[in-house]
């Protein structure tokens, strides 16, 4: 997938990688509900899903993990602060959906002073309508909705920029 495509490019730059978990599926709607946690995903997720990481992109020992419970990985996090202590101003943004966490994270990227990149090809949604939609949007509004090549040339002009500067 090019979201396995592109977290290997990171490490030999020196390109820090964050990964965003939810801890449960729709949490926050369930709270909110007044119902407990883990009454919708517990009866539709396969036993021994929930919390897995899809195969080919378990994070390795030296990516920081953010755990959150809402669709933002800023909303109730450390990501702003985590970020700004190690000089991170930019996001490669990919995942699902494209419609909740990815837009969601994007939007609070930009209200935090970062600059967000989506990548096209690693994003998705339920159906291809509200993932272009939303693509469309964040591209005039937020962020740089860019290809996979492009992203993997971003990331080749920084390393050559750090093996330049050494």
């Amino acid at each position: 997938t090019p979201s396995e495509r592109c977290g290997p490019w990171c490490h030999p730059l020196v390109v820090p990688v964050l990964e965003a978990w939810s801890l449960a599926s729709g949490g926050a709607a369930r709270r909110q509900r007044g119902e407990s946690e883990g009454s919708i995903s517990q009866a539709s997720t396969p036993p021994g899903r929930v919390g897995a990481w899809p195969k080919g992109l378990e994070p390795s020992a030296d990516e920081l993990v953010i755990s959150k419970q809402y669709p933002s990985a800023f909303f109730g996090t450390s990501l702003s602060s985590t970020l700004t202590a190690a000089g991170i101003d930019t996001l490669i943004l990919t995942g699902l959906t494209t419609s909740g966490c990815i837009r969601a994270t994007c939007i609070d990227t930009v209200s935090y002073g970062f600059r967000p990149i989506v990548v096209r090809e690693a994003c998705g949604d339920r159906d291809e309508r509200p993932h272009e939609a939303n693509l469309f949007d964040m591209n005039a509004k937020y962020a740089d909705v860019v290809s996979e090549q492009e992203t993997l040339d971003y990331l080749t002009r920084i390393g050559n920029q750090t093996q330049a500067a050494e």
